[in-house]
């Protein structure tokens, strides 16, 4: 498998909606939806947006090709920011550990309770009125 390149400064910024191309190395899935970049009017800054009518219809993935790996090393640390504005949201990251085995974090705003397996782990995401 093909890495990506090596980041620059020691950091990776896997997406940074500010960027004059944010989605580079990305593969965008938008059926039934749209990717688009905006403004948001609360934190006044560029950002993006996914709609779509159901969460399998409108989403991003890194790397783009199946046969590369992003190519981040342990300890890192990921900060992912979400701004929810109805509807259902999902996020998953998936890591490939050191024996090369998948595993998978998948937070679920539809998610009740937390359920944890050696390949899966989903915690309680929902969201009160």
């Amino acid at each position: 498998m093909a890495a990506l390149p090596a980041p620059k400064g020691g950091i990776h910024h896997l997406l940074f909606a500010g960027a004059d191309e944010p989605l580079s190395g990305w593969d965008v899935s938008a059926r039934n939806g749209w990717v688009r970049r905006v403004k948001d009017e609360h934190i006044r800054e560029r950002c993006l947006e996914l709609h779509g009518a159901h969460p399998d219809s409108c989403y991003i993935t890194l790397p783009a090709r199946l046969d590369e790996v992003v190519g981040v090393k342990r300890p890192q640390v990921f900060t992912i920011v979400l701004k929810l504005t109805g509807g259902h949201c999902v996020v998953e990251v998936l890591v490939r550990d050191e024996s090369g085995q998948l595993r998978r974090l998948r937070l679920s705003t539809s998610q009740s309770s937390t359920r944890v397996s050696p390949f899966l782990a989903t915690p309680a995401a929902g969201y009160g009125e």
